[in-house]
This record gives C-alpha cells, sequence and structure tokens, in this order.
C-alpha cells in the first residue's frame, strides 16, 4: 500500500478553522509536507495503526500567517473587487517515493465550532451549505444567515460575497422599472461588493428596500431601517468572522474617560533657592468612552458578540473622523428571549497613547461664523434674533 489520503480539506476552504489532512501508510518512514508558495516544509513521523501507519496535519496555522487583509472599499460605484481575495495553496506530501497533491483556495475568516458541527451533521461545508450556493445568502455577513436582512443607516456600507459563475443581480422594492441593476465585471472565485448607499446616493435615501437576485431568482432582501432618532451616533466598523469590514452603531450615552499614566514627579536642585523641587515630565494619556452600544434587537446583540470578539476595530466619528481602537465590554448580558430591545455598556479604548495635545484641525473657509454662537457672521445683529 502507498501512501493515501484518509480525509482531505474541500476544495475552498477558511483560514480560521482547522485544515487537516488525514493521511495512511504501509511504512514508518517520515512524511515531508511541503507549502511552496509560502517556502514552508515540515517533516512528520507517522504513528502506528494496527498493520498501518497513519498521519494527522493541520496546516491551518501556516496558512493564516499568510493571509492577505480584506480592507474596506470606498471606491464610490456600484461594484467593487478585493485585490486579493484567496490564497492559492499547492500542499504537497511525499514518503519514499510517493508524492500526495492538494490544490486549493483558501479564503479569510472562519465559522463557529457550533456551525461546523452543524454542517458535519448535515453532511456538508461551508462553502457548498452557504458561501458559493446560489440559493443560499451568500453574503460574507455575521448580521445573519437568514434571507431577511436588516442593517441601520449609519451601519450601510459594502456587503462581500464570493462570486460563482451566475448572473446577479438588485431590484429595488419600490416597484419602479429602471432601478434594477446588474453586479457587473464579477470573477469566478474573487470576492466582490456591492453598496447600496450609492443607488441610495443617486435614486433617493427614500430606497429602503432591496431584493437580490440570482439569474433572475430573488434569494434574499436587505432593508434600511433608520438610525436611532439620538443626535451624535458612533460607529464602529470591525473585521467580522468572514474577515471583512461591517459597521455596528453605538447610540446610547457616552462619556469621555482618559486614562493618564502615572505621575513620574522627580526632584530637581533649584540654586535660586538652594533646595529640591518637584517637577514631573509630561504624562501619556490614552482616550478612552465608556458608552452604552444603544437598543439592539435579539439579532444585534448577537452581532455585537462578532464586533467585541474582532482583533481589527475602528470607531467613525459623527464628522467621519477614524480612529483604531479596542473595544471591550465587563458586563456583556441580555435576555435570551427579550420582549423589548435592550442595551449593552462597553469602553472604546484608542490605541494610541499620546503625550501631546492638538486642538482639533479648523478647515473653516474665510466668512467663518461668529465665535458668540450662532450660524451669522457680524452683518447680523440682535435685532434678527428677537424678531
Amino acid at each position: 500500500m502507498s501512501l493515501i489520503f484518509l480525509k482531505q480539506p474541500a476544495t475552498n476552504y477558511l483560514a480560521d478553522n482547522p485544515i487537516v489532512f488525514c493521511l495512511q501508510s504501509d511504512s514508518p518512514n517520515h512524511v515531508a509536507v511541503e507549502i511552496a508558495a509560502l517556502a514552508y516544509r515540515g517533516i512528520y513521523t507517522p504513528t502506528t495503526n494496527g498493520a498501518n501507519y497513519e498521519l494527522t496535519v493541520d496546516i491551518a496555522d501556516v496558512i493564516k500567517s499568510s493571509m492577505p487583509e480584506v480592507n474596506p472599499i470606498y471606491n464610490g460605484t456600484l461594484t467593487g473587487s478585493v485585490v486579493f481575495s484567496y490564497l492559492d495553496v499547492q500542499v504537497t506530501f511525499l514518503q519514499n517515493s510517493d508524492l500526495l497533491t492538494y490544490n486549493g483556495k483558501v479564503y479569510n475568516g472562519g465559522i463557529s465550532k457550533l456551525f461546523q458541527r452543524y454542517l458535519i451533521e448535515k453532511g456538508k461545508e461551508i462553502f457548498a451549505y452557504k458561501l458559493l450556493n446560489p440559493q443560499k445568502q451568500f453574503l460574507l455577513t455575521t448580521r445573519t444567515s437568514g434571507r431577511h436582512i436588516t442593517v441601520r443607516e449609519r451601519e450601510l456600507c459594502s456587503f462581500y460575497f464570493i462570486a460563482s459563475n451566475e448572473n446577479y443581480g438588485i431590484e429595488t422594492g419600490d416597484g419602479h422599472t429602471g432601478l434594477d441593476f446588474t453586479l457587473q465585471n464579477l470573477t469566478v472565485g474573487n470576492i466582490h461588493t456591492f453598496d447600496l448607499g450609492y443607488i441610495r446616493k443617486l435614486y433617493g435615501e427614500w430606497l429602503d428596500f432591496f431584493k437580490l437576485t440570482v439569474n433572475g431568482l430573488v434569494i434574499f432582501d436587505i432593508r434600511v431601517i433608520p438610525s436611532a432618532p439620538v443626535p451624535d451616533i458612533y460607529v464602529i466598523e470591525f473585521r467580522n468572522s468572514y474577515g471583512v469590514p461591517e459597521r455596528i452603531e453605538v447610540s446610547g450615552k457616552k462619556t469621555a474617560k482618559p486614562e493618564f499614566s502615572d505621575d513620574n514627579a522627580f526632584n530637581r536642585f533649584d540654586p535660586d533657592i538652594y533646595d529640591f523641587i518637584e517637577q514631573n515630565e509630561r504624562l501619556a494619556i490614552r482616550e478612552v468612552i465608556d458608552a452604552q452600544i444603544g437598543y439592539k434587537t435579539p439579532d444585534e446583540f448577537l452581532f455585537a458578540r462578532d464586533m467585541l470578539q474582532s482583533e481589527k476595530r475602528y470607531l467613525i466619528t459623527p464628522s467621519g473622523s477614524r480612529y483604531e481602537v479596542r473595544v471591550k465590554s465587563e458586563n456583556f448580558t441580555h435576555e435570551l428571549h427579550p420582549v423589548a430591545p435592550g442595551s449593552i455598556p462597553i469602553e472604546i479604548i484608542f490605541v494610541d497613547t499620546e503625550t501631546q495635545f492638538s486642538p482639533p484641525p479648523d478647515e473653516s473657509k474665510q466668512g467663518f461664523p461668529n465665535p458668540t454662537g450662532g450660524d451669522f457672521n457680524n452683518d447680523f445683529n440682535n435685532d434678527f434674533n428677537n424678531n
């Protein structure tokens, strides 16, 4: 008996889940495992199993360290394309003169162990079940696996998906003709995006219901709902479990809680008084915001969990400024079956530690507003306000 596969991954795989090979041989000799594109070579020793020898190899850690990041796409068009969507992988196993080869595509992200067990029971894998299934909701989103997606206006950003050899389209739910769109210039196997904000910008923000079609059939829909009716909404953009950007609102109360470094006072001799005086160097400060994430539905609570687990997050302020942050929650609790929306406390921690201060940049033009308040310049007076 020569070297054979007992188990090997599917052609497409996610880097954050195990990528396991099980091999069997009649020889106890070492097996050389190579991934040429990553310049990786490992030597593995089979273990005895009855009259044969078996070997189990998980290459996920090797692959994950070389995966390309999927960055946000803001190109002002309906569709976009991720330049490096996946890693083409060829893995070879060599024992004596026996050679086995595996070829596949590895994408960023992963699914939960709970979902893995569900798919194993069904005899399926995530790409055939969802991500490359034209009859399912196939987006790389963790908002829901269902066919009805709800997103708040301020959370709206590009949706990501892996293109199959199908015809994709978007229909608006207003009943009017002429507002149906075809997703064009797609490459099979690549990650592409579509931006509903682009359609709303062109044709009006009253468009709030969109149907996604594959080969002319409606597969799922996306409804855009108003953001929370409060001023100064912040948004957290994060890398979800599929490895692509998504957004969630922070619409509750927010309180600044900057953290100062420990006092670094030291004694310095002052020759004027011929004695020591106490001084300090500039203190470091880290910006911290205590916030309530705002009222969320049960699905949004689960979506918030993914944000809290993320390794990459950005805070987007009402003015559009963008800061890399960490986010944590010391008391993430919510009812399993709530009858009303609830909120959770979070702590937003800026990744930068500052020793200097600069006032916010001023981009105003000549003829700026009156510094005493209001939106009027000196050509207006109190007679106007009293009328």
